[in-house]
């Protein structure tokens, strides 16, 4: 055995034992999407996939942005293994205004973070400066948009 063919047996030996960071396969296919900014008090509706045979163990919470995979907030969904993409309401989302994010989690005891969303802003409706325009009946549901009192700018937010 020759030293490039030794080097190559010990890192595949690596990979298949874990030692080596990799993009596990099982990553592909898991997504979770969330709006960028959220009223505290409204409910967040979030976006996912999730590859066929997926774990039963897989769930998604929201999390502040930036801790561990044990600093969720109850509630948690966990996903059905038939199911491949699908959405759900987080009916309470956190009050405390601050940057958060979803993860789509595997694992009960040992987690491993599948997808992380976006972040997403949660702000107190009385800490924004503007001044609401106009309530348009639109395709769905309406459109909202607001003000900057001070720059006069327009912007979108519903």
């Amino acid at each position: 055995m020759n030293v490039t063919l030794a080097t190559f047996v010990v890192i595949v030996v690596a990979i298949v034992l874990g030692a080596l960071p990799l993009l596990h396969a099982e990553d592909i296919g898991y997504s979770v999407s969330a709006p960028s900014s959220l009223l505290t008090g409204v409910p967040l509706t979030v976006q996912w996939t999730a590859p066929e045979g997926h774990g039963p163990h897989d769930w998604i919470a929201v999390f502040k942005e930036g801790a561990s995979d044990w600093g969720w907030y109850y509630p948690w969904y966990t996903l059905e293994e038939e199911d491949t993409e699908g959405v759900v309401t987080f009916h309470r989302p956190p009050e405390e205004m601050g940057v958060y994010e979803v993860r789509l989690v595997a694992g009960r005891l040992v987690f491993e973070t599948k997808a992380v969303s976006a972040p997403i802003h949660l702000v107190h409706p009385g800490s924004l400066d503007v001044n609401p325009l106009i309530l348009v009946p639109g395709v769905g549901g309406s459109v909202l948009h607001a003000q900057d009192k001070e720059t006069g700018s327009e912007k979108r937010v519903w």
